[in-house]
C-alpha cells in the first residue's frame, strides 16, 4: 500500500482514471460526509462480501486504482487493505509464485 496525497487523488479524479475509493470509517462517520462516489466498507466481512462478489469481478476487469481511506489513513485503511491482500492470496494461493 502506497500513501497518496489529496492532490494526487484530485488529479486522478480530474483525469478520469478508473478508481474506487473505499472509505474505511464507521458508518456514522461516512454518513456525516465523504468523498464523492466513495463506498463505505468498515469491516473485514463487508470487505470480503464486496470484493469477492460476482458484480465486482466484472467491474475489476478494468485496471482500477483502489484507494483505501480513513480519518487519518493510519490504521483502519491500512488494516483493511492488508485484509484484502491476505484474502486474495488465500483464495488464489495456487496462482501465486
Amino acid at each position: 500500500m502506497n500513501p497518496i496525497s489529496g492532490e494526487t487523488l484530485s488529479k486522478m479524479i480530474d483525469k478520469g482514471l478508473d478508481y474506487l475509493i473505499v472509505d474505511c470509517r464507521f458508518d456514522y462517520e461516512f454518513e456525516a460526509g465523504h468523498i464523492k462516489n466513495a463506498i463505505n466498507i468498515s469491516s473485514p466481512a463487508e470487505l470480503e462480501a464486496f470484493f469477492f462478489s460476482e458484480r465486482l469481478v466484472q467491474f475489476m476487469q478494468r485496471r482500477t486504482i483502489l484507494v483505501f481511506h480513513c480519518e487519518f489513513s493510519q490504521k483502519r485503511a491500512p488494516n483493511l487493505w492488508s485484509t484484502l491482500r491476505n484474502l486474495d492470496r488465500h483464495l488464489n494461493i495456487e496462482k501465486y509464485p
